[in-house]
């Protein structure tokens, strides 16, 4: 079989790279959504047990920036239809849709450009480096637009220190449990 279009500057992608490419990315997006929705349900105290950000990494450093987008966005589909969602669909539809597609979609994204151009230079580096950006990209992205758009609902509850409380001891272990996750 022939080649079917040119990928990257004198590379052909074959059909049977290609069968490969979507069978892979297609069992990374079903492992994404199965730990998406595992995470929801398995928690020690406040912290939810994430491990959705790993395919995210995988893909995205096996099979380019593009893939690691489209795990970020199947991710952040799934984390939109998860119940710990609803408080935040409820206050503001629009950027709770913008928040989950976007901070798991760039981390992605994020991830897959890092592996591209530092891979050249020192593949190992690189791998590490792809795979941590996964749950700074998504942390720092949630806690921003949680700040911009949803701090009103925080402060509702228990005034600065719900606000606190969820920076520091929800986002920051979480966030803690997802880059010893995605580095090991």
């Amino acid at each position: 079989m022939g080649p079917l279009w040119p990928r990257e500057k004198g590379v052909i992608m074959t059909q049977q790279t290609q069968i490969k490419k979507i069978t892979g990315v297609g069992l990374l997006t079903a492992l994404t959504v199965v730990l998406t929705l595992l995470g929801n349900m398995i928690a020690i105290g406040p912290v939810a047990i994430n491990l959705s950000l790993l395919p995210i990494a995988l893909g995205a450093i096996i099979y380019g920036p593009l893939s690691g987008l489209l795990l970020g966005v199947v991710n952040g589909v799934t984390v939109l239809l998860a119940p710990s969602t609803a408080i935040f669909l409820s206050h503001n539809v629009f950027f709770t849709i913008v928040t989950c597609l976007l901070k798991t979609g760039l981390a992605g994204l994020f991830s897959g450009l890092i592996y591209k151009l530092l891979g050249k230079v020192n593949n190992t580096l690189s791998i590490v480096l792809a795979a941590l950006i996964v749950p700074i990209v998504n942390t720092s992205i949630f806690c921003l637009f949680v700040f911009l758009f949803f701090y009103d609902l925080l402060l509702a509850g228990q005034g600065a220190n719900a606000f606190v409380y969820f920076c520091l001891t929800i986002v920051g272990w979480n966030f803690i449990f997802e880059i010893v996750a995605t580095s090991v």
